[in-house]
Formats: C-alpha cells, structure tokens, sequence
C-alpha cells in the first residue's frame, strides 16, 4: 500500500535533479557514443591482455612462477598504456632468451632441452 509519502518522493528527486536543456536525441547519441568508447577501450585492454599471455605461456623461456605473477597483474592493470609497455617487453625478454636458446644449440653447449610437463 502506496502512502502519500511514497507517491511525493519521486517528485522531490526529479525537483533536486538539473533539468536537461539540450534535446533527448542529443542526450541519447551522446550515451550510445561514451558506451561505444567504453566498449571499445575494454576490447583494447582485453586484445593486450591476450597478446601479453600468449607470449608468456611459452614453458621454454617463461617459467611457471613467472606466468603466474604475469597473469595476476595483467588482470588488475586497468592502463592500455602499461600493458603496451609490458607487451613489448615480454615480447623482447623472449626473444632474448628464444636467442640465446639457438645461439646455446649452435655453439655445442646445450645438446638437450628440458621439457617441462
């Protein structure tokens, strides 16, 4: 049972809001265009997100301590910035070590590789 209090408070909330001079199609293209950039700034974060993990899942020059610390981080930055920063290091630490792998086989002292399970 509705009382007349109940009825008066959407009145005082709207009377407390600014009213909205522009027009509601403007109101409303404006709204689809911040969804749209946030949808797109998400899509972004997850694309570095993937790139970085995928770089990191390679058990030959990332070990499982490593991937791990990895993943928690690159699940709490919120910075396309920093994560383009650590997608361009992780790709340059594997490189590195994918180099040093092939120059190890190539001079004769690594004859076998460790294979973890």
């Amino acid at each position: 049972m509705k009382t007349s209090l109940h009825a008066a408070a959407p009145l005082k909330v709207a009377a407390a809001l600014p009213a909205y001079a522009g027009s509601i199609t403007n109101f409303l293209q404006k709204q689809a265009e911040a969804q749209a950039a946030e949808s797109r700034r998400v899509a972004v974060l997850n694309e570095l997100r993937r790139g970085i993990l995928v770089a990191v899942a390679d058990p030959y020059f990332f070990n499982p301590d490593e991937q791990q610390r990895t993943q928690s981080s690159v699940a709490r930055t919120q910075c396309a910035d920093q994560l383009q920063r650590w997608l361009r290091n992780v790709t340059r630490v594997a490189d590195e070590r994918e180099t040093a792998l092939r120059m190890s086989f190539a001079d004769g002292t690594c004859t076998f590789l460790l294979v973890s399970r």
